[in-house]
């Protein structure tokens, strides 16, 4: 149940996402240095591209959930479902690489949405390595954008990806993208939005496709944006108002909630990260220039609010 916003500035785009999760999952910002080894390579070792990025990462693994690379490509991971999306074996001469591991791949290989877009009959995302053996394959689709404001969701179809550009510039969970676009025309005029009554007749629902249509509204209905930093605050303020508060939704199966751990966004004009959690109200910032990127990974833990306000960094 996560929702993915981008929202244009006269600067370039901001993007940030919710990412709300079932259960209590640990996290952290992550980044890589250009040349890192940041995602395996199904045919055997790893994949190095040259750019840096920095993102968030569950569990203090190398894939990021959600991460931009200092070229200020942006890219988020959300849910997704289907059956047979992935192949089982590798297939030679392509882009072998897994579902975990294709959005760490993209980041560190292309500076902008066009590349992405002229590779992506080269990918192939197996459930299995040149070996036989099994990898961690989670059913995820993909949104881009770039500091350009060209934005796409990419999915898993069959066997291949399949791109849609994205003038919306929003992204929740399954159903496809085209069915999401089918239901927000039938919800509102969307070349007359502001005859749509929101205070009113806006779904309050937080299934996939309300979100859908509420974080589009949300969005799209934003004061005149003069800088990068008045698109991130609005940005903020979007998300926060589809984040869903620990306690709201009840989860039997992890006898827990489904809850918005963290809000992040990102900024393609100066390249920076914003983040704030659940369990603590501060708002934090973080570049490539406050880093060092020496030892090729550094890893922040987001502390609790009792913890004070400061990224803590552990070089692993």
């Amino acid at each position: 149940m996560c929702t993915s916003i981008k929202i244009d500035s006269p600067q370039g785009i901001v993007m940030g996402r919710t990412m709300d999760l079932e259960a209590q999952v640990d996290f952290d910002v992550l980044a890589f240095a250009g040349g890192y080894p940041t995602s395996e390579n199904l045919m055997g070792g790893h994949f190095e591209g040259p750019y840096p990025m920095l993102g968030v990462c569950f569990r203090e693994w190398d894939p990021l959930k959600d991460g931009m690379n200092d070229q200020g490509l942006i890219g988020v991971t959300n849910d997704f479902s289907g059956y047979h999306l992935f192949p089982d074996q590798v297939q030679a001469g392509k882009i072998n690489v897994s579902s975990f591991h294709f959005l760490n791949y993209v980041l560190s290989h292309y500076a902008s949405v066009a590349e992405v877009l002229a590779d992506l009959d080269q990918f192939h995302l197996a459930r299995h390595s040149h070996q036989g053996h099994k990898v961690i394959s989670p059913l995820f689709h993909w949104m881009l954008a770039d500091k350009t404001g060209r934005c796409v969701v990419i999915e898993p179809s069959k066997g291949k990806l399949i791109a849609y550009d994205n003038p919306y510039g929003v992204m929740t969970n399954a159903p496809k993208f085209p069915s999401h676009l089918r239901h927000l025309k039938r919800q509102m005029d969307l070349d007359q939005l502001r005859a749509f009554n929101g205070a009113r007749d806006l779904p309050g629902a937080y299934d996939p496709k309300s979100r859908f249509v509420k974080a589009y509204y949300q969005s799209r209905l934003t004061p005149e944006i003069k800088t990068h930093q008045e698109a991130m605050a609005y940005l903020f303020q979007s998300l926060q108002a589809i984040s869903l508060p620990r306690g709201f939704i009840a989860n039997d199966r992890y006898q827990d909630y489904t809850f918005t751990q963290y809000i992040v966004a990102y900024d393609s004009y100066d390249q920076h990260l914003l983040l704030r959690t659940d369990t603590n109200p501060s708002l934090y910032h973080l570049t490539f220039d406050q880093l060092d990127l020496s030892q090729g990974r550094v890893l922040l833990s987001v502390p609790t609010f009792e913890a004070g306000c400061s990224l803590v960094s552990s070089q692993k």
